[in-house]
């Protein structure tokens, strides 16, 4: 399957959107509407793995000025049980769209030179 043939699903706390009716003002309203305090999230899930990523996530922190967090789960070729999960803090929401923007649109993963690997919390 080449990546011209991808698709997605989005869930977004709860509601999920199939490829045909996910656009960028999806994507951008489901991240404009995260409140602080209150656990929102949405997860990009493509239907083949890009540069080993079977999905992306953000959501909104559950405590009070926390910020929201982005995370990235990359899996090698043939073995799911060896990922890796990275972890972004920002309190920023349009780099939220722009990650998750670039990740439907471009198949771009985010630089995670700075991003935390917490795959040892799993």
């Amino acid at each position: 399957m080449s990546y011209q043939q991808l698709t997605y699903t989005i869930d977004s706390n709860g509601t999920i959107y199939d490829n045909d009716s996910i656009e960028a003002s999806v994507i951008s309203d489901i991240v404009l509407d995260f409140q602080t305090g209150i656990y929102d999230y949405v997860i990009l899930t493509p239907s083949q793995p890009i540069e080993h990523s079977i999905y992306i996530q953000a959501a909104s922190e559950q405590h009070e000025g926390e910020g929201m967090v982005v995370e990235i789960r990359l899996v090698p070729e043939g073995d799911k049980s060896a990922f890796q999960h990275y972890a972004y803090h920002t309190s920023n929401h349009q780099e939220i769209i722009q990650i998750l923007l670039d990740y439907w649109t471009q198949q771009k993963l985010p630089d995670l030179t700075n991003w935390h690997n917490i795959t040892n919390e799993f």
